[in-house]
């Protein structure tokens, strides 16, 4: 699931995409990770991460009327935040609670 650059380069402002690295560096260390991105036909942008062993969507952020929302596998209720940082803070903290979890399984 590996995702051209320019995916994220014409959605994303630089503030953003500085954000954004923080998580595909964690997928680039992760193997059973995939990093993906885009946009909605309205304009909005996201991008997921995916567990490729698990086929399954771990998390998804989205800007949405310049609030992010995280959507994740392990919690029903979607996070909403005012800044993009905000939101990845909280998707790394879930990346590395699956990590340790699939480390005990």
């Amino acid at each position: 699931m590996a995702q051209s650059p320019d995916i994220v380069a014409c959605c994303w402002s630089i503030p953003e995409r500085i954000q954004i690295e923080r998580i595909r560096c964690v997928c680039d260390k992760c193997p059973q990770l995939g990093f993906d991105g885009g946009q909605t036909d309205e304009g909005d942008p996201w991008f997921l991460v995916y567990d490729c062993n698990r086929e399954q969507v771990v998390l998804h952020i989205a800007r949405i009327d310049r609030r992010y929302v995280m959507a994740r596998a392990s919690r029903s209720k979607p996070l909403t935040a005012a800044s993009l940082s905000a939101a990845v803070d909280a998707a790394l903290e879930e990346l590395y609670r699956a990590g340790n979890d699939r480390r005990t399984d």
